[in-house]
């Protein structure tokens, strides 16, 4: 009937010396040779043979791949509340945030989202980098602030380098300037501060500025937990 695979006939015993691989051979020239009586007999057979063939094989690699890893099931997301500010993993003091960069002019066009860690508070822009010699996984550090401040900056007990960059509430860039480390025990500590009034602010890795995208003409929008926290 067109709906079986053709039977392939009965190899005779072996000669000496013959193996398995002997045997193997003789039953693909007979199966090749079945497959082209058939295609001679019933031409629209041999579609049909094959496609019940694949059919079956579809189910049978689906079963292997149930049983093997389980039923493809997207774990239940977390929702979480506007608003709400996570934890930053190995700074507990801190939250975390995303920022999304549309870049300045001349710099990397692409808009994308980094992570940073979260000053909301007053002791927590107090606190700042102060101790700080390695940021881990986070692009920096984003203040921000209750209403447009002057606040200035300062590098008291903080060991890297650092860039800071002003914003104004609608998240276009104002200014930045670099900052020299002032290690603990300085007995002075220069100030920095904003051409003007102020939104928010990030610090970075000295140098890692224009990398973000972030210089003259960006925009930023603060905002959402870390994609992947």
């Amino acid at each position: 009937p067109a709906d079986r695979a053709p039977r392939d006939p009965v190899d005779p015993e072996p000669a000496a010396g013959d193996g398995p691989a002997g045997r193997l051979r003789r039953s693909a020239r007979a199966a090749r040779a079945a497959l082209r009586d058939l295609r001679a007999a019933r031409p629209d057979a041999t579609s049909a043979v094959w496609a019940r063939r694949g059919a079956f094989a579809v189910v049978a690699a689906g079963l292997v791949g149930l049983l093997v890893v389980g039923p493809s099931t997207a774990p239940r997301p977390t929702l979480v509340p506007p608003g709400t500010v996570l934890p930053a993993p190995g700074f507990p003091e801190f939250g975390q945030v995303s920022v999304a960069v549309a870049a300045g002019v001349g710099l990397p066009t692409q808009p994308r989202a980094h992570c940073f860690l979260l000053a909301s508070t007053e002791r927590q822009r107090e606190r700042g980098l102060m101790g700080v010699r390695s940021l881990q996984r986070y692009a920096g550090m984003a203040y921000t602030f209750p209403a447009p401040t002057s606040d200035v900056f300062y590098m008291a007990d903080t060991p890297m380098p650092l860039t800071v960059a002003w914003f104004r509430a609608d998240g276009r860039f104002i200014a930045s300037a670099d900052m020299v480390p002032c290690p603990a025990g300085t007995t002075h500590c220069p100030f920095t501060a904003a051409p003007g009034p102020y939104s928010s602010a990030i610090e970075v890795p000295r140098g890692h500025l224009a990398g973000l995208g972030i210089g003259p003409g960006a925009l930023v929008q603060l905002g959402g937990p870390c994609i992947g926290s």
